[in-house]
């Protein structure tokens, strides 16, 4: 994303600035960030699946100990 901004500065003419090409891009940053949020989302429900996960392990260990 920095690089990509970078770009579009280095690219930019004060003299004639295409505010439909300058729009495309700023939806597609605007798309990649929604991605990087979605990715973001993701992770943090495996996160919690895999602590809900060790949740369930330490409570089987439990009832294997209490058994023995």
């Amino acid at each position: 994303i920095v690089l990509f901004l970078i770009n579009l500065n280095l690219g930019l003419d004060k003299d004639s600035i295409d505010t439909s090409s300058l729009t495309g891009e700023l939806d597609k940053l605007k798309d990649a960030v929604n991605d990087l949020d979605d990715g973001a989302n993701e992770l943090n429900d495996g996160a919690k699946k895999l602590d809900d996960g060790a949740v369930t392990l330490t409570d089987g260990i439990k009832t294997i100990q209490d058994g023995l």
